[in-house]
């Protein structure tokens, strides 16, 4: 993921490695900002073709990129990239 696509948004550091974090954000580390209210959860290279979450604290926004996370690879086709991207870095 390019850094400057989100260079408008407050980032938010986080620490992946609690124990609560799911796995795969633990090892994938998405990208996690501020838009307005809502904290977002980006792995790609912007919300409308990466996996996405959101929610109104980092924590939902993490867990709803897992849950996009687990849609997409459970219906995965060719053409998501972002998908299989996440694939090959959880396999590493």
């Amino acid at each position: 993921m390019n850094n400057r696509d989100f260079e408008n948004y407050e980032k938010i550091e986080f620490d992946f490695d609690q124990e609560w974090v799911p796995k795969r954000a633990q090892k994938l580390k998405p990208h996690l900002y501020k838009d307005g209210f809502a904290y977002c959860c980006v792995f790609g290279p912007d919300p409308q073709v990466g996996i996405y979450g959101c929610g109104d604290s980092p924590e939902e926004a993490i867990m709803d990129w897992a849950d996009d996370l687990d849609q997409r690879i459970t219906s995965l086709t060719g053409a998501d990239n972002a998908a299989h991207i996440a694939i090959e870095h959880l396999e590493r």
